[in-house]
């Protein structure tokens, strides 16, 4: 999702006590397609989840039949991916609109991507890509019911919801009305 990429996948594995900690023969692998607007949110509750539900009775039949069988896994085209880190939720709106986009769905619904306002951080949810407005990337180009519209590299990002440096979820023209934010106004080019 960070890079756009168009694909993901689940992998049910072989372990035994000796690979608990390592990635194990694959035992079966199912390939998802990741929708240009998926959260990740979406991609593990409407995709991931029941996909995987769906593969674990596929190995109990198997089993069951004695068809099962495994193979080693490449870890040179991918292995499991861990929890985020900080750094890969930053958002700097100096980058490409679809980058913005991307760490905003990939940290949707948590852990949040964080972006800074007057030296405070606050987690962006809910946004979506709209037309360049052709301002300065950072600037708040409108606020309205919708949420804040805030230019990026090529196209701006519209922010529906925002968790609040007190960790309240709301909707983000509520929270810019609290802030004091106004058209115009920028969002901090580096993180406090």
């Amino acid at each position: 999702m960070f890079f756009g990429l168009l694909f993901t996948q689940i992998v049910l594995c072989h372990l035994t006590i000796a690979t608990f900690n390592k990635e194990g023969p694959i035992i079966i692998q199912k390939i998802c397609e990741i929708a240009a607007d998926d959260t990740l949110g979406d991609l593990y509750s409407k995709k991931l989840f029941p996909m995987g539900v769906d593969a674990m009775v596929e190995c109990v039949d198997l089993a069951k039949t004695r068809q099962l069988s495994k193979q080693e896994q490449d870890l040179s085209r991918g292995s499991y991916e861990s929890w985020f880190r900080k750094d890969a939720v930053l958002v700097d709106f100096t980058r490409g609109v679809d980058s913005v986009y991307n760490i905003i769905r990939a940290a949707n619904p948590t852990p949040g991507a964080d972006a800074s306002y007057n030296g405070c951080t606050i987690k962006l949810y809910d946004s979506r890509k709209i037309a360049d407005k052709g301002r300065e990337p950072g600037e708040v180009v409108d606020i309205n019911d919708e949420g804040v519209l805030v230019q990026a590299q090529g196209g701006c990002i519209l922010v529906k919801r925002v968790g609040s440096p007190d960790g309240k979820r709301l909707r983000a023209s509520k929270w810019a009305s609290e802030a004091g934010m106004e058209v115009g106004s920028t969002f901090d080019s580096s993180h406090v």
